[in-house]
């Protein structure tokens, strides 16, 4: 359904860890992105982010 989403609201976070599930891979260049906070916590950080696809209402 991923191609078919208008507004993207995602926390990305900057670690790697090995899980069984993921979020697909989608091109950042449809999307305009806002970030809504930045956030470090047990030494990982995360943003809050939302992504709204460019030429939808």
């Amino acid at each position: 359904m991923l191609p078919y989403a208008d507004k993207l609201i995602l926390t990305e976070i900057d670690d790697s860890k090995l899980a069984d599930c993921y979020f697909p891979e989608f091109s950042q260049n449809d999307f305009d992105r806002v970030e809504l906070g930045s956030y470090m916590e047990q030494g990982v950080s995360y943003k809050h982010l939302v992504y709204t696809r460019k030429g939808s209402n």
